[in-house]
């Protein structure tokens, strides 16, 4: 039985579409396991002492087929700690809302950073805590100033609330809006840094009560 010429055509189209899209998929799938091992590795190790090999010996891969994937160790490092901003940046935007006073928006971003510590905890170590983040463990060129854009692009959201409440006067005038927002940003970092060394546990403190108190302590400071 001969098929229809055209019928054939569009059998082999389907068929080569699908064996595309598998292979796609199993490279997404062998990427995502690479990326997952790193984390783990990272984290384990450090960014100075973990090596590609560890990597692939984490995922069960090659070293080889890793190279396939990723340039370097800087490349996947660079690639969760990206991850990690998107993830941060997600959870911060969820608390814009248009018609929310200034200070309420400030304690919507503290404690939206505190979501990302206590739910995200691998990534936070990573950009974060681990080393002292991605800006101390050497990366250079494109990777680093990506991941510098990213985290000056969620600081960015606090710096955009100080400088609503001060036009609606809902804040006391700074002279440095950024030099406020950095001290903002610090005392919510603070809080999560005391909490990872285990000072709360120590005196018995919630960590998200002491940042609700540190929050009221700061409001207090620069409201009119």
């Amino acid at each position: 039985m001969n098929l229809n010429p055209r019928i054939g055509s569009q059998c082999m189209k389907t068929i080569s579409q699908a064996i595309a899209r598998r292979k796609e998929n199993e490279k997404q799938e062998r990427r995502e396991r690479i990326l997952s091992a790193a984390k783990s590795v990272f984290l384990k190790k450090g960014y100075l002492g973990a090596t590609m090999r560890d990597i692939a010996l984490q995922a069960e891969l090659s070293p080889g087929l890793i190279y396939h994937y990723f340039d370097n160790k800087d490349h996947v490092y660079g690639q969760i700690c990206e991850e990690a901003f998107h993830i941060l940046l997600s959870i911060l935007r969820k608390t814009e809302s248009a018609g929310k006073p200034p200070l309420m928006k400030m304690e919507l971003i503290a404690r939206a950073y505190l979501r990302f510590y206590l739910e995200y905890p691998e990534y936070f170590e990573i950009i974060s805590f681990k080393e002292l983040g991605f800006k101390q463990v050497g990366l250079r060129g494109e990777i680093v100033e990506r991941l510098n854009r990213l985290s000056l692009e969620a600081i960015n959201l606090l710096h955009e609330i100080v400088v609503e409440g001060i036009a609606d006067q809902s804040l006391v005038p700074q002279r440095d809006t950024w030099a406020t927002t950095l001290s903002l940003w610090a005392a919510i970092e603070g809080i999560i840094f005391i909490h990872k060394r285990g000072y709360m546990e120590m005196f018995g403190l919630d960590i998200r009560q002491q940042l609700e108190h540190q929050i009221s302590i700061l409001l207090d400071g620069i409201r009119r």
